[in-house]
């Protein structure tokens, strides 16, 4: 008797171990086991978006990290895990000064999920790529945008701190302190 609940329970943890969820393993902190798991998992359907999106998460390298994650967005994915795939594509162009590619992903976005999740952090990423491609008056009008809509959030406070600095290289000092 005793064997046969010990040979259950090993049956019912093995199986729990083989349909794991590599974000949800990811999430409890076993990478080695969400490793295991999205290897295999991508051996067999490579075009799972939510196993692309979880090594993209699980990789060392940035570059390879931007391939799993431009993989997973072609991939059959929700609309939150999307908005995600997004934003940490967003980031890799930030920390690759690719602030073309920057500025395209912003927008789309903004355009599909205008209050998405990570839609005020990108608006005030659209900004500052905005001035880096010389173009203020499309920061001018997402800075104010995230002030006049979102006024208690940190990203229209830091918005509002990069709005006044710009004034004041400009010499516009009245403007700037209002």
């Amino acid at each position: 008797m005793g064997f046969i609940v010990f040979f259950l329970s090993f049956i019912f943890v093995a199986a729990s171990l083989i349909s794991a969820d590599p974000i949800e393993l990811i999430k409890a902190g076993e990478l080695e086991a969400a490793r295991r798991e999205t290897a295999g998992a991508y051996a067999v359907n490579n075009g799972d978006g939510r196993i692309l999106f979880g090594m993209a998460l699980l990789e060392n390298d940035g570059k390879s990290s931007l391939q799993f994650l431009t993989a997973a967005s072609r991939g059959e994915i929700s609309p939150d895990i999307q908005q995600e795939v997004l934003y940490r594509t967003a980031l890799y162009y930030l920390c690759d000064e690719n602030f073309g590619e920057l500025a395209k992903l912003i927008d789309f976005y903004l355009q599909e999920w205008p209050r998405g999740e990570y839609g005020r952090e990108l608006m005030r990423l659209g900004a500052l790529c905005a001035i880096k491609n010389k173009a203020s008056g499309k920061a001018d009008r997402m800075r104010s945008t995230l002030i006049k809509e979102f006024p208690d959030n940190c990203n229209a406070f830091g918005a509002r701190i990069d709005l006044a600095k710009d004034l004041f290289s400009q010499k516009k000092y009245s403007e700037g302190r209002k």
